[in-house]
């Protein structure tokens, strides 16, 4: 019994104390959401109209607690895996990379939401490569996020 005591204080006095980006959140946690977009700019013209909303069942698994989670966008063909990130103030940042694509010209898209009340609201911006005009250019479209539980 003496031994497991002070092996318990030598890793209680080795261990680095807890960081704010460590330290549990109480704000996400994991269940079933609504996460919706509204087009609000885009570059190529080839994005949905300024105005248009998109709406998706995300299914949001992960420790309760924890300050990161996985978001599947379980009606997405393009950005079906999300990684979200419940940052120290609390705002929940989210990115992702379009399916199927890799390397320096992969489709990218990232949200930063807060909490009111009972949903999650803020901006967010996607970017890919397309062909305009018979050119390759790297197209963005920014939109308005919400994330809310489903009860």
């Amino acid at each position: 019994m003496k031994k497991i005591w002070v092996l318990a204080l030598a890793l209680t006095a080795t261990s680095a104390p807890m960081t704010a980006q460590e330290s549990p959140q109480t704000v996400l946690g994991p269940g079933l959401y609504v996460f919706q977009t509204r087009i609000d700019h885009a570059t190529c013209g080839d994005g949905e109209r300024t105005g248009y909303v998109s709406s998706y069942f995300a299914a949001v698994d992960g420790i309760p607690g924890s300050r990161t989670m996985q978001m599947n966008l379980l009606n997405s063909s393009y950005w079906p895996s999300w990684t979200l990130t419940v940052s120290p103030s609390n705002a929940v940042i989210g990115e992702a990379r379009m399916r199927g694509q890799t390397g320096p010209s992969a489709g990218e898209s990232r949200f930063e939401l807060t909490f009111d009340r009972n949903k999650f609201t803020g901006q967010g911006t996607r970017s890919y490569d397309a062909t305009v005009n018979g050119q390759r250019q790297r197209c963005r479209i920014g939109y308005d996020a919400l994330l809310r539980k489903l009860d």
